[in-house]
């Protein structure tokens, strides 16, 4: 996923997995990855340069821990409060992709930068529990794949579709903000 780094992928994992153990492996002993393994929820920091049998207990010692789910939720409210405000600027762009796919009509590269926008942003929001966004991308994106696998042009009437239901999610994003 382009847009998620390894930080956010733990705390997406462990949002939707709450019982998912999640550790971080690092040749780097800096206190920063330290406490940026603990402001992500992770459940470990472990050091590659520790010998053998500490790195077995500190598995062990992880995996028989209880879950902590207040080490992670605040971190996932800032993820989706981050994200928020960066996808409005992506479906802004991705309405910008398809009127330009609709007045070049077939032009396959266009029509294919479009999707590949749409697919970019349907991957991050569904990551980042927006399903809304994820469900009206992933219709752009299957619409565009069958034009450009069919050869037909992306028209007028289509981007009208999808201007609406782009615009519908813009709203229920602005309504989520406050």
């Amino acid at each position: 996923m382009p847009e998620v780094g390894g930080e956010q992928l733990a705390v997406v994992a462990k949002t939707r997995f709450p019982g998912m153990k999640v550790a971080y492996l690092s040749v780097h002993s800096e206190r920063k990855l330290q406490q940026l393994a603990e402001t992500t929820g992770a459940d470990g920091f472990i050091r590659k340069s520790s010998d053998f049998d500490r790195i077995v207990a500190q598995v062990e010692a992880l995996l028989t821990a209880p879950p902590r789910p207040d080490r992670y939720q605040a971190a996932m409210a800032q993820l989706r409060a981050k994200y928020s405000n960066k996808v409005v600027e992506q479906l802004d762009a991705l309405q910008d992709q398809l009127a330009e796919a609709a007045a070049k009509g077939a032009d396959p590269a266009v029509a294919g930068a479009a999707k590949q926008l749409a697919h970019r942003i349907h991957g991050t929001a569904a990551t980042y529990g927006f399903e809304d966004v994820a469900e009206v991308t992933r219709s752009i994106e299957d619409e565009l794949g069958e034009l450009i696998a069919s050869q037909q042009p992306f028209t007028e009437p289509m981007l009208e579709r999808a201007t609406r239901a782009l615009r519908r999610v813009q709203q229920s994003l602005a309504e989520q903000a406050g």
